[in-house]
């Protein structure tokens, strides 16, 4: 009589291995590609028994294949990784608008990442840069291109017009005994220090009239 032995093991093999990210958040692994004699089973080591199982977060996975024909095994293992750092967004060019500053540009160009950022504006712009002429609430969301993940950053403008408040003293009727009077603006009133501009081309704060003119 002749004793024979089959100790072939099957082979197993684990497909579909990616990294998780912002955008892919879950893989499918199998085993389907395992070869043996005969009728394969599986266990994984999540406890599954299926040919294939989901995977939604990172770490080791295997899975042990069981040949029917002489019930050997073999085990695979894989390290599922992921990657969900965020970008870091950053808007810059912030500045109060005043009657004299009336456009800003925000720009997200100091923003970081790992791969190429993409940008999507509150206002819909999709350029790294947009001008502002209005106060409001203004917001970037940058995308990373390496990992999908994306970062808000949201800024607020400010506008300042509020006007200063133009106030002329001293006027009073030139005649033959009053030949000359001094038209001051010193109780003009404005938030910060005041500059002056007469219709006669002066930057004082008072001026002397010495004929009869309208001052607007």
């Amino acid at each position: 009589m002749t004793v024979t032995q089959d100790i072939t093991t099957p082979v197993a093999v684990i497909t579909g291995n990616q990294e998780l990210t912002c955008t892919l958040t879950s893989i499918t692994l199998s085993a389907a590609s395992s070869t043996g004699q005969g009728t394969l089973s599986y266990l994984w080591s999540t406890g599954a028994t299926t040919v294939s199982i989901n995977v939604n977060a990172p770490g080791d996975y295997s899975v042990t294949v069981t040949d029917s024909d002489n019930g050997c095994t073999d085990t695979e293992l894989v390290t599922v990784t992921q990657d969900i750092t965020t970008p870091v967004a950053v808007i810059t060019g912030n500045q109060e608008l005043t009657c004299t500053l009336t456009s800003i540009t925000l720009s997200a160009a100091s923003s970081t990442g790992q791969g190429t950022l993409s940008y999507l504006w509150s206002t819909g712009a999709t350029t790294v840069s947009i001008n502002v002429n209005a106060p409001g609430d203004y917001s970037v969301t940058v995308t990373d291109s390496d990992n999908g993940c994306t970062y808000t950053e949201l800024v607020t403008v400010t506008q300042d017009i509020t006007t200063p408040v133009a106030v002329i003293t001293g006027n009073q009727e030139l005649t033959c005994t009053l030949t000359s009077i001094t038209l001051s603006a010193a109780s003009s009133t404005g938030q910060g220090t005041l500059s002056y501009l007469w219709s006669t081309g002066a930057t004082t704060v008072s001026i002397n009239v010495n004929a009869p003119v309208t001052i607007p």
